[in-house]
């Protein structure tokens, strides 16, 4: 969320625990609350983790090893940000600029190479072709292995900036990398940023929360999202990048001046959710609705999750965040498109169910202590019965599916009612998001009621402690 006032909020699928996912189909993520602009929510294809084709499944040893949270880092961490993905048929990275030049090389080694703007980078069958000066008589050619090619900014510029319609109209000063993926079609080329921790969190705020919010909110949410990212550098030695910038992972702006955002990161610099001497992987999303749900029903049920600070009980339920414009919300489905958009997702998600013939009823067969639905059971026309996840319901029905129409109006959360008809399946929902971890609009509700920062974090992950791990920060008080 932030300062735009959008309502629109996204599903985060984070990409801690790759290997199980893979292997079960477990959920991942969180959900990152309003980012400035307002996207749809990620059909359950695009809310999969990805990792490069070719990368061995890791064996037992290696799974084990990436369910164990981190352990506090004692130095800043870089961050590797995947920012954009080009696909064919577009295979062309168009580098514009704030100066007249950019330093273009290999990863792996070599000289940098001054190239003149504008410039076009394509992947070749034999690695990269860079075009300088397009459209002069003057234009000169480099050619450059397969391998991870960088680009960074000149001297006394602003930064690399890439054409609009590739990374938006931003200029990325820490410089930009371009990876050849192996994973599509020929051609595919990620655009990852490499940023240090504290350099990336405040673009990560500036997105996520309005900007007019606290500053207690915004300290908590600091804290909060250097947490999560933490563990999801964690889980990433079979990728090429860490997190996402945008609903795969969480929403981040790139460089922000709002000043709020960047006091929140400067005074809880290196601050870190523990509990039982490692990282939190502190999950988020915009509005609970109420009814909070556990990290093992919402995220992934494995043992990474399983801690106290991410587990709700009967006393869980709360009113923090009654004010949200998504606190109760009602929708109403086309009854035969939705059954078969059903169907369709379940080709790949849920293969049992891709049998479903119509739908005739949806009913929630089991809430978790705090009354959130954990399954519903649902009934098509030929007396058929399938148990179904909440959250993996959420994903069927906003799954984008070829030969339906995109979806309208996409569900909110997994905590709903359902009313089906001939005509109409309507629901009646309440929150945004998964409701795992801290609520964005209950924090700033708490904020206004005079709570601290650290008050919202003993509520929302109850057990876990702020531990100082790098860094001299000024006391967040």
């Amino acid at each position: 969320m932030n300062g735009s006032g959008s309502e629109a909020d996204h599903d985060r699928r984070g990409f801690l625990f790759v290997a199980i996912a893979l292997a079960s189909g477990g959920l991942l993520g969180c959900d990152p609350p309003t980012p400035r602009g307002g996207r749809t929510l990620p059909s359950a294809a695009e809310g999969l983790p990805e990792l490069p084709k070719g990368t061995a499944t890791p064996n037992p040893q290696q799974v084990a090893r990436s369910l164990q949270r981190p352990s506090p880092p004692t130095s800043e961490p870089m961050v590797r940000v995947r920012v954009a993905t080009i696909r064919p048929p577009q295979q062309v990275a168009r580098v514009e600029g704030d100066g007249r030049h950019v330093q273009i090389g290999a990863v792996n080694g070599g000289p940098m190479k001054n190239v003149t703007l504008p410039a076009t980078i394509e992947a070749t069958l034999d690695g990269w072709l860079v075009i300088e000066s397009v459209g002069s008589k003057n234009a000169g050619t480099f050619r450059f292995g397969s391998g991870p090619l960088e680009i960074k900014p000149a001297a006394g510029s602003r930064g690399v900036r890439l054409a609009k319609d590739i990374a938006g109209n931003t200029s990325w000063p820490w410089g930009l990398r371009l990876v050849n993926r192996t994973d599509e079609a020929p051609g595919a080329i990620d655009v990852v940023c490499h940023v240090a921790m504290e350099q990336y969190l405040p673009g990560v705020l500036a997105k996520e929360l309005y900007n007019s919010w606290s500053l207690d909110t915004h300290l908590a949410q600091a804290i909060a999202a250097r947490s999560f990212a933490l563990c999801e550098i964690a889980q990433a030695d079979n990728r090429h990048f860490d997190v996402v910038a945008g609903e795969a992972s969480q929403a981040w702006t790139g460089p922000t001046t709002h000043a709020t955002s960047l006091e929140a990161v400067r005074r809880t610099a290196g601050m870190v959710m523990v509990w039982e001497s490692r990282v939190v992987p502190a999950y988020y999303s915009s509005t609970c609705g109420g009814r909070p749900a556990n990290a093992t029903d919402a995220i992934s049920p494995i043992e990474f999750n399983a801690i106290a600070p991410l587990s709700v009980g009967a006393d869980s339920a709360r009113d923090c965040c009654k004010g949200a414009p998504a606190w109760r919300w009602k929708l109403s489905l086309p009854t035969n498109e939705t059954a078969k958009r059903v169907a369709g997702w379940a080709r790949t998600d849920r293969p049992a169910m891709a049998r479903i013939d119509g739908i005739r009823a949806i009913e929630v067969s089991q809430t978790n202590a705090a009354g959130r639905p954990l399954t519903f059971r649902v009934s098509d026309s030929k007396g058929q019965v399938f148990d179904v996840p909440a959250e993996r319901m959420r994903w069927a029905l906003n799954a984008d599916v070829f030969g339906l129409p995109d979806v309208r109006t996409r569900v909110k959360s997994a905590d709903f009612s359902a009313q089906v008809t001939a005509i109409s399946i309507n629901l009646e929902g309440r929150g945004y998001g998964h409701g795992v971890g801290l609520c964005q609009y209950g924090a700033e509700a708490l904020s206004k009621r005079g709570q601290t920062w650290q008050e919202i974090l003993s509520r929302y992950y109850p057990g876990a402690t702020v531990q100082q791990t790098y860094g001299a920060s000024v006391r967040a008080t």
